[in-house]
């Protein structure tokens, strides 16, 4: 059976793999080449798309408490709406230590996914080629020994500066290690896991 035009004019698969693959090889060199500006930049979006999605939380939240009488989950769901616009706005207005706890939770994160990988490996060692899951794991410790050099110290140090903070201030006139830190370091990981 012959292709028809519209079959020949569509766009494989494959063009987008490799259109995706450059986006990110591009991305990948710009984050390279100006690390503090992507960095704000990420974060920045980050805190508008909290602020943004609790805002409609809490609309719709009240919103279907108005239409419907029996809403058993809104006093569930609105503390987590409001909670989302607090992250949003403490992430917009202290970018500085909004990177560093976006920064520890991706250190976290990517080491639960490089101890997930060894487990699996480990777990699955007689399937060929499985070698490739344990190299990934590797690779996940790696970026997260990049991201975070020594996540407990980096913590130990941040709650000590907190108990007894320091007497500078930063050029917005903040201490460089505020309490509300330990906030969003409970928050984020919950309000990634709520939804």
């Amino acid at each position: 059976m012959q292709p028809t035009n519209n079959q020949l004019n569509q766009p494989s698969a494959s063009r987008w793999l490799i259109i995706f693959g450059l986006t990110f090889l591009f991305g990948g060199i710009v984050v390279l080449i100006l690390p503090a500006a992507v960095s704000i930049a990420i974060e920045s979006l980050l805190g508008w798309l909290f602020f943004v999605g609790g805002c409609i939380q809490i609309v719709c939240q009240i919103v279907a408490a108005l239409t419907v009488r029996a809403n058993k989950l809104f006093w569930f769901k609105l503390p987590w709406a409001i909670l989302f616009v607090l992250v949003g706005l403490w992430l917009i207005l202290r970018p500085v230590e909004g990177i560093q706890a976006l920064a520890f939770i991706v250190g976290l994160l990517f080491l639960v996914e490089a101890i997930m990988k060894f487990v699996f490996s480990w777990r699955w060692r007689s399937v060929s080629k499985i070698g490739l899951a344990l190299l990934s794991g590797v690779l996940s410790f790696l970026i997260r020994k990049i991201v975070q050099p020594n996540p407990f110290f980096s913590l130990i140090r941040r709650i000590l500066t907190q108990a007894n903070p320091p007497t500078k201030r930063n050029c917005h006139g903040h201490e460089p290690y505020p309490i509300p830190s330990r906030l969003v370091l409970t928050c984020i990981p919950c309000a990634v896991w709520h939804r």
